[in-house]
């Protein structure tokens, strides 16, 4: 009875895996902000369907990270980065201007900003589609109210993803497809180590 549960449970970790690994990717990127020690802190994580996307080329910028709530600009990277164009308009997400103070960034360089009548999706350069990226942007001595953010979740919609940033509100994982595998693994982890206890057991009261 034992080795027929034991192996039940073992091909169930089995598919459950395969599942995972061959589930369609959806890419999608999560921004969480928070207010930390005196400052706000946005990390990010995800990936990017760049198809349906218009490559510009590389485009740069100085100084640091900087947001703009009222038209919806999230740029977390300074030097060179790929630029795309997608028509609609970015998602606002408050009612502040342009950030007086200049973030400081580290990770893979990201951002969106407001371009005329569209809008530009920043990403590393030579970026290919679907890899992942993540990062975090961070403003000392400010807060949401300072920086004119407003609190709730807002989603840009682009061809083949999302983009979500997430501010004061429950820290949100990142995209299944980045986490599946972890998943898997600690999953199976957890059953052999149900097995094994059981087995103990069950040797234990066969000694007895």
């Amino acid at each position: 009875m034992f080795i027929f549960i034991r192996s039940s449970i073992t091909a169930l970790a089995v598919i459950l895996l395969v599942d995972l690994l061959d589930a369609p990717v959806k890419a999608a990127v999560i921004i969480n902000a928070v207010e930390l020690n005196g400052g706000v802190v946005f990390d990010y994580a995800g990936n990017i369907n760049t198809t349906d996307l218009i490559y510009v080329g590389l485009g740069s910028r100085s100084g640091g990270g900087t947001i703009n709530p009222s038209s919806g600009d999230f740029l977390a990277f300074a030097g060179n980065a790929s630029q795309y164009l997608e028509t609609r308009f970015p998602v606002t997400f408050g009612t502040g201007g342009s950030s007086g103070s200049i973030g400081s960034v580290s990770g893979d360089k990201f951002g969106i900003s407001l371009l005329i009548t569209a809008r530009s999706i920043w990403l590393p350069e030579n970026y290919v589609s679907g890899n992942p990226i993540s990062g975090s942007m961070a403003f000392a001595n400010s807060s949401f109210s300072s920086l004119g953010l407003t609190q709730g979740t807002y989603t840009t919609t682009l061809p083949h993803d999302t983009i979500t940033m997430n501010i004061g509100v429950a820290p949100v994982p990142a995209p299944l497809p980045l986490l599946g595998l972890g998943a898997a693994t600690a999953f199976s982890r957890k059953l052999k180590q149900r097995i094994a206890l059981r087995r103990k057991r069950e040797e234990g009261g066969e000694a007895g």
